[in-house]
């Protein structure tokens, strides 16, 4: 209470002269693209990065390594399961030899899947626009806040395929950089790719819409696979240990 008395009390002092005081702000322009900085070894040894993207949505909303994509000629499977996105998604990558793009959803099994989504509507925000999910309580849950979400919300029959399946029906064989974006569902996919008995040495998924549960069997995982990793505003950045040594962090 003291400081706060005197901190304005100085303030107070300097705007009667004319001056103004402000906390220094950092801007996001000049973030570190945590990505790229472990991407960067890799590329350098490899020559390429492989990355499998699942959740790709139409590949420029929201996406933290689009623009990587392109920059740096990243090889990637693009996966995203609805319609709408994914002919977005195409476009997106129109005439990019370096991507694939398939839909369908990841799955615990090959056939069809339920997702739930919303109906776009006029002048919608586009993100809402995006949302979508194979847990319906995940879906309520998580976006409670959008007006008339109960008659917006649809189910949908999708295609779906395992994570294997869907490996093998690319070609891919290895996976650098694995990057989920599945409303609830990423800890399942990292989940299957650990018994698979592959381990990407970068990790990035969505973490915010985890049950608590998933959240610690997640981390436990990845301590017992050897990975690191930052929170990033409800994102997990994670690395294989010896690939956080070598990009310098």
């Amino acid at each position: 209470m003291i400081k706060r008395f005197a901190a304005n009390g100085i303030k107070r002092f300097f705007e009667n002269r004319g001056y103004s005081i402000n906390r220094p702000r950092f801007h996001e322009e000049n973030a570190i693209d945590l990505r790229k900085l472990l991407a960067e070894p890799i590329e350098k040894r490899k020559g390429r990065l492989d990355v499998l993207q699942i959740g790709a949505n139409d590949g420029v909303t929201n996406d933290p390594i689009h623009p990587a994509v392109l920059s740096r000629g990243w090889n990637l499977v693009a996966v995203e399961p609805m319609p709408a996105p994914f002919a977005k998604l195409r476009e997106t990558y129109r005439g990019v030899a370096n991507v694939i793009c398939v839909q369908c959803a990841i799955g615990n099994a090959d056939g069809e899947a339920v997702i739930y989504a919303l109906r776009p509507v006029r002048n919608a925000g586009v993100y809402d626009e995006h949302l979508a999910s194979f847990s319906l309580e995940t879906l309520k849950k998580s976006w409670r806040s959008i007006p008339d979400l109960d008659k917006r919300i649809e189910k949908h029959f999708v295609k779906s395929l395992t994570l294997k399946s869907l490996m093998r029906h690319c070609n891919l064989n290895e996976v650098d950089m694995l990057q989920v974006d599945v409303e609830g569902f990423d800890y399942n996919i990292i989940r299957a790719a650990f018994e698979m008995q592959l381990f990407p040495k970068i990790l990035a998924f969505e973490w915010s819409h985890l049950t608590k549960e998933d959240m610690w069997s997640c981390r436990c995982d990845l301590i017992k696979f050897g990975y690191r990793w930052l929170l990033d505003k409800g994102d997990v950045i994670a690395a294989r240990s010896d690939e956080v040594a070598a990009s310098g962090m």
